[in-house]
């Protein structure tokens, strides 16, 4: 499964908090490790509710930080 397709199965409002982070990460004045971290345990309990798997939870983490 490619990254996009990954993103596009999300429902809408995870697709929105995901773009936030994404955008958190690249905004130059935003603190990298703390987006980071935010990030990582936002994709932590996606994958814990049983919405993503651990390979996408790996992706979606790379797609954030990219």
């Amino acid at each position: 499964m490619t990254t996009r397709e990954t993103v596009e199965k999300m429902p809408e409002k995870i697709r929105k908090q995901l773009e936030n982070l994404r955008g958190d990460y690249k905004h130059p004045y935003m603190d990298k490790s703390e987006t980071r971290a935010r990030l990582y345990w936002y994709l932590v309990g996606l994958r814990d509710a049983g919405l993503i798997t651990e390979r996408e939870r790996q992706t979606l983490f790379v797609y954030g930080t990219v």
